[in-house]
């Protein structure tokens, strides 16, 4: 039998299936009862590595920024992990890593009271992930916005300028990111089973 299109309705999975030279559409309750069994028997701790009342680090030692904006990040990404019932604490097994990596690189020109600049600047490819023991379980990779003006301090530099507001720019990304409330731990762990359709 070859299983075909499906879909959930009122409370069960559909899905059409071909047999004896025609199709016929079956259905069936998810989970089953063999899943409900063992859904007893199973520790979601062991399961799940993100999950409400556990308890991360954020490490944002691999991104650059003053210390001012960092706290700011941290406390942005505190609030969100809290708002999931995630706990923030220091030297946690599970890390919040923040991460940035050169992309692509744009030409930008900016124009301003002092005339017109144009500069080459790369795209900050700003990465969040949920980390334990060096293993990404899960990431997300969005581009930091390019800065939209040139604002000069006295003295200095385009260039320092553009590092400057590209470390902030990158930190705003980050705090910008939606944190899931459950993460799986990867690898070869406890399931709840499978369901054999059409049994």
């Amino acid at each position: 039998e070859e299983n075909g299109v499906a879909g959930a309705f009122a409370g069960e999975y559909w899905y059409s299936k071909s047999g004896g030279g025609k199709r016929v559409l079956g259905h069936r309750v998810l989970p089953g009862e063999a899943e409900m069994r063992v859904e007893g028997k199973i520790d979601p701790a062991k399961v799940m590595l993100i999950h409400p009342g556990v308890k991360v680090s954020i490490d944002l030692s691999k991104v650059e920024g003053d210390m001012v904006l960092k706290s700011r990040a941290a406390a942005a990404l505190t609030a969100k992990l809290q708002a999931e019932g995630v706990e923030v604490a220091e030297n946690q097994p599970v890390r919040l890593v923040v991460t940035s990596e050169p992309g692509e690189v744009r030409e930008v020109t900016y124009r301003g009271a002092g005339g017109e600049s144009t500069v080459n600047v790369p795209e900050d490819l700003v990465t969040v992930a949920f980390v334990e023991d060096g293993k990404v379980a899960w990431h997300v990779t969005r581009a930091a916005m390019a800065p939209g003006v040139l604002a000069l301090r006295p003295g200095e530099t385009v260039e320092e300028f553009l590092g400057r507001e590209r470390a902030r720019l990158r930190l705003v990304a980050a705090m910008g990111v939606g944190l899931p409330k459950f993460v799986a731990r990867g690898g070869e762990g406890v399931f709840y089973g499978r369901t054999e359709l059409g049994k």
